[in-house]
Formats: C-alpha cells, structure tokens, sequence
C-alpha cells in the first residue's frame, strides 16, 4: 500500500512539474520511456536524469566559442555519465537494449575512424570528429 501512495504521490508530482519541463527533455523520456518500457517509478529517475543533463550542458555552452575541444569533451563526459546513471535505472531485459545500442554505437566509431584512416586524416582530426560525433 505504502509503495502504491508513492508511486502516486510521484506521478501526481511528475505531471504537476511536467509543466515546467523543456520540450528535449520531455522529448528524451517519452523516447527512453517507448524504447526501454519504462514504469512510472523509472520514467521518474529519467526526469531527473534527463533535467540534470540539459542543465549540464547549458552549463558548458559558455566553452562552445572560447575552447570548442574542451566543450566537446565536456559534452562526451556528459553523455558518457548519463548513459551509466541510466543504466542503474534500467531491469536486466531493459539494459539488454541500452547494451545492444552502445554496441552498434560502438561498431559505427569503429568504422568510422577505419574510414578516416583510409582518407588519410589525421589523429587530432579523428579525434575531433569522435568528440563532434557525440
């Protein structure tokens, strides 16, 4: 009982505050919450997730005309902690998903850089495309 007045209490809340929400990250989570069928106690945890994120990143877009590189890396470290914030929300079936994703994400850096290469580009010039990549 005690865990169902919760789950109220935080959907009651979720909707009140959904209101002053930003549309990404509303975007975000209804796009999480279609791809990982989330339950209300998780779509919750991805409000708080996603918010935390785009608070992140306006943070750092000071840096996006006076240290572009810095910014990018920022950018990554972000996405990087997010990733690994959600996958502690995430079931096992849930994060099964989130793993075949970050495999395929990391298929298409692999051949990307092997492309790269090819062209002749150099290290900095990888490296820099990988941060824009995001």
């Amino acid at each position: 009982m005690k865990i169902k007045m919760l789950l109220f209490f935080l959907l009651i809340g979720g909707i009140v505050s959904a209101q002053e929400r930003s549309a990404t990250v509303e975007q975000a989570v209804q796009e999480q919450t279609t791809r990982y069928n989330l339950s209300a106690e998780q779509v919750a945890q991805m409000y708080v997730i996603e918010e935390r994120r785009e608070r992140n990143l306006q943070e750092i877009e000071v840096l996006r005309e006076s240290n572009y590189r810095l910014y990018l890396e920022k950018k990554q470290s972000i996405r990087t902690h997010s990733e690994g914030t959600i996958r502690q929300v995430l079931h096992k079936d849930q994060r099964f998903i989130l793993d075949q994703e970050q495999a395929a994400y990391r298929q298409a850096t692999s051949n990307l850089i092997q492309q790269m290469r090819q062209e002749g580009k150099s290290k900095e010039e990888i490296e820099l495309t990988l941060l824009e990549r995001g």
